[in-house]
């Protein structure tokens, strides 16, 4: 029911009808922040989805999203409306994980939401990681190669999902609370996760300058455990850019 028109009308219902607590998920804290947190991410999710249909929402917040997401629209689009094996939208995923987003990180939420095991793995994934795009903005820095690399490693596709809603959950904030610059810098870094993302798939999954035979037979090293982390640290080095050859691998 999230993946329908007003997602927010659905909250209030799941509320008001004693639903929500029968998933033993927790209650709202503050629906009325909720009901905001949502509002913004169906502002942000329908430019995606149709980039023409834009009417009464807040200029700042919805505009900086369009600047950042522009040259992706589509591809974003098609990632979020998709159908996945369960015949749902990614999109109903996103508002459930805005519902959560204020509940203890521990919470049981496969069993009780009947979701598939990977619908699971992407809410945990999404929860467990809440306040990493907050971080990369407020060290008011570039992210460079080796921590895109990394946050993607842990997120996967979600990496796309994260800031859509920590951005909603920033723009809650009350004029005189908002710091303008933090704002900036958090869609700065969108930019930079979205343009990676879809522009430089040579930092998410460079493809192996040295394999497991490679270890083998030019190295003469014993085959065993360590070989998964030794790849896996010259697929982080080569990703930073730190290594580019198959002779510095």
């Amino acid at each position: 029911i999230l993946e329908y028109e007003k997602p927010f009308v659905a909250v209030e219902l799941l509320n008001a009808m004693g639903i929500w607590p029968q998933f033993n998920l927790g209650t709202f804290q503050d629906l009325d922040l909720l009901i905001q947190r949502i509002k913004r991410i169906h502002s942000f999710t329908n430019y995606l989805a149709n980039a023409a249909e834009q009417k009464d929402v807040e200029f700042l917040f919805v505009s900086s999203f369009i600047a950042a997401s522009h040259p992706y629209r589509r591809k974003l689009a098609d990632i979020i409306f998709d159908t996945n094996l369960s015949g749902r939208k990614l999109l109903g995923l996103i508002y459930l994980a805005a519902m959560l987003w204020n509940q203890e990180d521990d919470i049981a939420i496969q069993d009780p939401l009947a979701l598939s095991k990977e619908e699971s793995e992407d809410l945990s994934g999404l929860l467990s990681n809440k306040n990493i795009f907050h971080l990369f903005a407020a060290n008011n820095k570039h992210i460079d190669r080796r921590e895109i690399y990394l946050y993607f490693k842990s997120l996967g596709k979600m990496g796309l999902i994260l800031p859509i809603i920590s951005l909603a959950e920033t723009s809650q904030k009350t004029s005189t609370e908002l710091n303008y610059d933090l704002w900036i810098r958090e869609i700065e870094c969108v930019e930079r996760i979205f343009s990676v993302w879809f522009d430089s798939p040579e930092i998410i999954d460079p493809t192996p300058l040295i394999t497991g035979k490679n270890l083998m037979f030019d190295f003469d090293l014993t085959p065993g455990p360590f070989y998964g982390n030794l790849l896996e640290g010259l697929r982080e080095e080569q990703a930073a850019g730190t290594i580019t050859t198959h002779q510095e691998a």
